[in-house]
């Protein structure tokens, strides 16, 4: 799995994507003409629910969700607390039937037609924003524990990083930021996550 964060540049972390035993159950649901199959499993605190399209073989599905033999088209914990909803899919016509040396891979549509989805890794364009799902190409590699260093480095001297930052991308000039007048009082607000999609087990 691959996770892009940026800190001034993109970076991209890779690791093994966590297995998710998941019980793969007959009910079946279409959503939008696309046949899915149920699964549920209990993953990071949550009992989630996800439907899966075996006609779309890739293994993967939104946020850290994978694992079934087939796309994740939807997901949701059983309170619903947390809900992935399918959008539609758009099938781009082509005349290869099967598969092409781009790495294309062709699945059939609803319609008759043939569709193609393309998995595509870093390569050598600049621009990521186009009909396809590909990595940024001026990203930095990097490992979790690293960036968290980074992290640490940026919270603890936000000017002294983006003025590092700066200098390692090749950019002059300097970096000031305006705070506002620091208060008296020795407690500190933090930011707090009401809702998030991990939960910790109970023991």
């Amino acid at each position: 799995m691959i996770t892009k964060e940026r800190l001034f540049n993109n970076y991209l972390i890779e690791e093994p994507a966590t297995a998710i035993d998941w019980k793969i159950l007959k009910d079946t649901m279409s959503f939008s003409g696309v046949a899915c199959q149920k699964a549920t499993a209990h993953f990071k605190g949550r009992n989630w629910t996800a439907w899966f399209a075996t006609e779309i073989p890739f293994q993967s599905g939104p946020w850290k969700l994978n694992g079934l033999p087939g796309l994740i088209i939807e997901a949701y914990d059983d309170k619903k607390d947390v809900k992935f909803e399918f959008a539609g899919l758009e099938y781009v016509k082509d005349t290869d039937a099967t598969s092409n040396s781009d790495g294309e891979v062709k699945i059939a549509a609803q319609s008759g037609g043939i569709g193609a989805v393309k998995i595509v890794g870093i390569d050598v364009s600049t621009s990521y924003l186009g009909p396809e799902i590909k990595l940024p190409t001026d990203a930095i590699k990097t490992t979790r524990k690293e960036l968290d260093k980074l992290k640490a480095a940026r919270d603890k001297d936000p000017q002294g990083f983006m003025q590092a930052q700066m200098a390692a991308s090749g950019m002059q000039g300097s970096f000031k930021t305006n705070q506002a007048p620091r208060q008296t009082s020795t407690t500190v607000a933090k930011d707090e996550v009401n809702n998030p999609v991990e939960i910790e087990d109970k023991k």
